[in-house]
């Protein structure tokens, strides 16, 4: 079923296995969010071969069962996490999107739980627009001040990219501390 996905560009459609990393932390009220969702990610994956790897260690219990389910869904078991939320999501994401490669994933994305892409084939439009030297597409939130960093609502990878410069999503205090990173926001 791949073979038949085009690029609509000039470069052969590249092979690609999927794998997303979500973080569910929805309550009672949001499921509909989760619909929404689960409905986007299959309608713009048509014919993909993709599998949704989820976080769900504070969902609400029939949310949970919604998103057990939920073709093309694995919830990941995951430690317990303490700390502020942002470094809660992105421990859980980063262990997420090493799932997914370890289980040979080509590529991989990461969406918050209320985010989605909305046009079809979006993988590949994204690898036409990266090039084959380009590993890594994320959105930029500056109305946020996130101003240097790509941010987890949305992001897109090769595997290669995760295994040779092994980022990390909520860099621990050492590297927040440290010359490389401090320099880098200088830049």
């Amino acid at each position: 079923m791949q073979d038949n996905i085009q690029s609509g560009g000039t470069r052969p459609a590249e092979q690609i296995k999927l794998g997303i990393g979500c973080v569910y932390f929805y309550d009672d009220q949001s499921g509909w969010i989760l619909d929404l969702q689960l409905e986007y990610l299959a309608r713009t994956l048509q014919g993909y071969d993709y599998t949704i790897y989820a976080a769900a260690n504070r969902l609400a219990a029939d949310l949970r069962r919604k998103l057990e389910s939920a073709p093309r869904v694995r919830i990941v078991p995951l430690p317990h996490f303490e700390g502020p939320g942002s470094a809660e999501h992105a421990f859980y994401l980063d262990r997420l999107l090493w799932a997914a490669a370890e289980e040979g994933c080509t590529h991989v994305a990461a969406f918050d739980c209320d985010s989605f892409p909305i046009a079809p084939g979006w993988p590949h439009i994204l690898l036409d627009r990266m090039g084959p030297n380009i590993r890594l597409a994320a959105v930029l939130r500056s109305e946020n001040l996130d101003s240097h960093l790509p941010h987890p609502c949305g992001y897109f990878m090769r595997s290669s990219f995760l295994r040779d410069r092994r980022p990390k999503l909520f860099p621990g205090k050492k590297e927040l501390a440290g010359a490389p990173f401090k320099s880098f926001l200088r830049e």
